[in-house]
């Protein structure tokens, strides 16, 4: 098995040239249900000004010990959106702060909710939102213990409650990117798409490396925060009517640390570590900066075994990838992110299933009948194999291809229409 990047790898590799600024964007949604009966804190105008990318407040760890006090509160941010937004956080801010800590550390965590008292329903469906105002605290990446007062999910901090967390890390734990995020059944989905989530960093070999050790280092945590008409969070609706969704919004902000449209600017043959989580619920986020390319070091805090260079970074949620970019001519470029989802999942660098029609016409799937086209996919939709038992798919597994290759276009693979207007930047 290859072996991390050395010095004497990267010093061999060839960085391809890079300058930019970014841009980020809203995305108008479904329509809102009710608005929310939370009591927000005053609010004023956003002063919607342009921002240089603002970094996230490190807490680093001291005497192999990072002890932090971690509040799950509702406040008013500033994302420099026409309003301020009003949502649940970490601390009033969003996203978090960045912790940072090495291998054989211990991270402490004192968990405070005061998020809003929810009065308990007569009847509580599991499969539902529920109780979305109790929290917890999962370490996302991290190979440590899931038990105790450890990294453990079924641990619940009711509204008012408070919680103290040890996490020991191993001796030998990777370095690279985690992160760390709410993970109480019932509430995931509407603490995340409030924007609770932060960077989680482990130091590791790859920090000693001279040549990334000597390039400056840029935290950019992109999150979906959904909104809604007064850009407040809006509660669920556990029973949703069938013009209802689960989450309503009117609007999606594509922020990058927690702020639209923030710049960011490099010297001419600067060379920046840049280290990215997708901290949205369920979106898929794909990156392209323009006229350059992305030399990948790690994808989910795995360091590999060479960079691998690409002009296009593809992140389903939770993905996380550090990776060099290197400044050439001056001028302005625009990272481009495009979003997407199980229902419009078509963005650049989505992994494909094999298109075209196989010699002879027939399905290479044993047991399946023909090729075909599901038309309401729009032109570019791939043939796909359709079963005897009348079902998208194969049967059995293809001899000729994988599995992915003949999955159903229920998944989502085809381009939607609107997709080209759904482009934000980043």
């Amino acid at each position: 098995m290859p072996g991390p990047i050395s010095r004497r790898r990267m010093m061999g590799y060839g960085l391809g040239a890079a300058g930019a600024t970014l841009a980020a964007g809203v995305l108008e949604g479904q329509s809102a249900g009710p608005a929310s009966a939370q009591a927000w804190p005053p609010a004023r105008r956003s002063a919607r000004r342009p921002r240089m990318l603002p970094q996230p407040r490190v807490q680093r760890s001291s005497h192999g010990v990072l002890d932090v006090r971690l509040t799950a509160v509702p406040a008013v941010v500033d994302m420099g959106a026409p309003e301020l937004v009003k949502t649940y956080t970490w601390n009033k801010v969003v996203p978090g702060y960045t912790w940072e800590i090495n291998p054989g550390d211990t991270l402490k965590v004192h968990l405070r909710n005061r998020l809003p008292y929810m009065r308990p329903p007569k009847h509580m469906v599991m499969d539902r939102p529920h109780e979305w105002t109790h929290t917890n605290l999962h370490t996302h990446g991290l190979h440590v213990s899931p038990s105790g007062n450890a990294d453990n999910v079924f641990i619940d901090i009711p509204p008012g409650e408070d919680h103290r967390f040890e996490i020991p890390l191993p001796e030998d734990h990777p370095g690279g990117l985690s992160w760390y995020h709410p993970h109480r059944h019932g509430g995931v989905t509407q603490q995340l798409r409030a924007g609770m989530a932060g960077m989680l960093i482990v130091r590791g070999e790859i920090d000693r490396v001279r040549e990334v050790r000597a390039a400056r280092e840029r935290v950019m945590v992109l999150q979906s925060i959904e909104l809604g008409d007064d850009y407040q969070l809006l509660d669920p609706i556990p029973f949703p009517k069938p013009d209802q969704a689960f989450f309503p919004r009117t609007h999606a902000l594509y922020t990058v640390n927690g702020v639209l449209n923030p710049h960011l600017t490099m010297y001419p043959g600067e060379v920046q570590r840049w280290r990215l989580l997708n901290a949205a619920e369920g979106n898929f986020m794909s990156l392209h900066l323009k006229k350059h390319d992305f030399h990948v070091l790690a994808w989910d805090g795995l360091t590999l075994a060479e960079p691998d260079t690409t002009s296009v970074v593809m992140m389903s949620a939770g993905n996380r990838v550090d990776m060099l970019v290197r400044a050439g001519r001056p001028g302005t470029y625009d990272l481009v992110l495009t979003p997407g989802s199980s229902q419009d999942p078509n963005i650049p660098g989505m992994p494909s299933p094999l298109r075209g029609r196989p010699a002879g016409g027939r399905c290479p799937c044993p047991g399946s009948r023909r090729w075909t086209r599901n038309s309401n996919r729009g032109p570019s939709s791939p043939c796909m194999c359709w079963g005897t038992a009348g079902r998208w798919g194969c049967r059995t597994r293809c001899p000729s291809m994988t599995r992915r290759s003949c999955r159903s276009p229920g998944g989502g693979i085809s381009p939607s229409p609107s997709s080209a207007s759904r482009t934000t930047r980043s």
